[in-house]
């Protein structure tokens, strides 16, 4: 879905010093993610994937206490294109 939205993946083992860092927990959180993953906690935030993208009415995107400005500032320029299909 990002993809399709315009922003530019990246396939490491882990992600460039200036990536975004967006995860998808299934039933988790983004803190946990970041801990399991030993992800940085200021780039990083999660996409609620508990309902398909394709059904879902809404999208959740999640910040960890130490989410930066600046991600979350990347992160919202993404969500105006990330509408939900109209019912």
């Amino acid at each position: 879905m990002l993809e399709k939205l315009g922003a530019k993946l990246e396939n490491g083992e882990m992600p460039s010093a200036d990536a975004l860092i967006i995860v998808t927990p299934f039933g988790g959180d983004t803190t946990s993610c970041v801990s399991s993953q030993g992800l940085d906690a200021k780039r990083t935030l999660a996409l609620d994937s508990l309902i398909p993208f394709e059904i879902a009415k809404r999208r959740v995107l999640m910040t960890n206490p130490l989410t930066g400005p600046e991600a979350r500032e990347a992160a919202r320029g993404l969500t105006p294109r990330m509408a939900c299909p109209s019912r």
